[in-house]
């Protein structure tokens, strides 16, 4: 199966096609319980995992990323699993908890927070204010100091969170987030700007040998968003500034009902959107979005839609998925429902749970299945 084929990301190889999505858990990353979990999936048989959402302000903090080794990298590499970071900046500057003052793009465009109202399209005014310029500098230069703390912490990749409305590269991307009129917005060439002056220097703080992903939303589902034409040029600028891999999503999460993918939504529901940015770069692509089945995994790669599969609740409820699959055990995975209630107790700030899963969040506590 191409499932199950190594790739090689500019001198990293991979042993499978399988990444596990990056997805915020609330279990932390420097305990037994974010080892345990992260360690299990590991065991599970996938190729790569995403480890999600460290603020870049988090990096500057080198006590917490002398930790990360020990308590979380090491635990993964154990299983031949290669390990990314998935940096990433919520509009709070600095990022010093509850009382930080909230910034954006541009002024009055809300935040995504726990417990913000949906004012993300609905056209009322959050408290942000506009970032100066040289502020935004200051953002880029975390994001590059951000990626070299990771390698030196022994992550083998990172990766931008630039998707998904609450991060800040996505904000500066998006029309409906964007209403700068300096050389940071105004057209598509301003703003893209933000996103290709980071992957330029993200690309000269890691150097030439380390892997380079971004993620990002190839659209949006409201109106006036992002479209996919123009997630296509951002692309295609990102790899000429040094980004190895595209990392496909779609929408602006929590505020974008059309991304809210369900047991509705037909498996594999965004790799047409991966195979379209895969048709115009030269660099390989990873598909997300409901990929549940290992046919519908396979057939992706097949066809030609993407380089690597992205696979998130699933791994939740079954862990050892790919392990199953390659041992031709396949009728015996735990089928996810995509009932989200996993999400949606991690964007509530609640440990997350699975109705089919009972071990997920207590793998260091209870026996690990045979």
């Amino acid at each position: 199966m191409k499932l199950f084929e190594p790739i090689t990301i500019r001198g990293m190889e991979i042993r499978n096609r399988v990444v596990m999505a990056p997805m915020g858990t609330t279990f932390g990353f420097r305990n037994k319980r974010a080892r345990a979990f992260y360690a299990e999936r590991a065991r599970g048989g996938v190729g790569a995992i995403t480890v999600a959402l460290l603020p870049v302000d988090l990096f500057e903090d080198q006590d917490f990323v002398q930790g990360l080794g020990a308590s979380l990298i090491d635990a993964i590499h154990e299983h031949g699993v290669k390990v990314g970071s998935q940096i990433w900046h919520g509009n709070k500057y600095p990022y010093s908890g509850e009382n930080a003052e909230l910034v954006a793009p541009s002024p009055g465009m809300p935040l995504w927070e726990k417990d913000v109202e949906r004012v993300w399209y609905d056209g009322a005014l959050g408290q942000c204010r506009e970032l100066t310029i040289a502020e935004i500098e200051d953002i880029i230069a975390k994001f590059a100091n951000a990626a070299a703390r990771a390698k030196d912490a022994g992550f083998d990749f990172v990766e931008v969170h630039g998707c998904h409305g609450h991060s800040l590269a996505h904000q500066f991307f998006s029309p409906l987030g964007n209403r700068r009129r300096d050389r940071y917005g105004k057209d598509l060439a301003g703003r893209m700007r933000f996103n290709i002056e980071m992957a330029h220097a993200i690309r000269q703080a890691i150097g030439e040998d380390y892997p380079f992903f971004w993620r990002l939303s190839a659209s949006e589902g409201p109106p006036g968003g992002i479209t996919l034409s123009d997630a296509v040029e951002l692309s295609k600028q990102l790899v000429k500034a040094g980004v190895d891999v595209i990392d496909v999503s779609f929408g602006a999460g929590i505020h974008d009902d059309a991304a809210r993918v369900t047991k509705k939504q037909r498996m594999g529901t965004f790799a047409h959107l991966a195979e379209a940015v895969r048709q115009q770069i030269e660099a390989p692509v990873i598909a997300v979005g409901r990929i549940n089945s290992y046919k519908v995994a396979e057939a992706i790669l097949a066809k030609g839609q993407a380089d690597m599969v992205a696979i998130g609740r699933q791994l939740l409820c079954d862990p050892f998925w790919p392990r199953k699959v390659r041992e031709g055990r396949a009728r015996e995975i735990v089928a996810c429902d995509s009932c989200s209630e996993c999400v949606d107790l991690a964007v509530a700030g609640e440990p997350m749970r699975c109705k089919k899963n009972g071990r997920l969040g207590r793998e260091w506590e209870l026996p690990a299945p045979e």
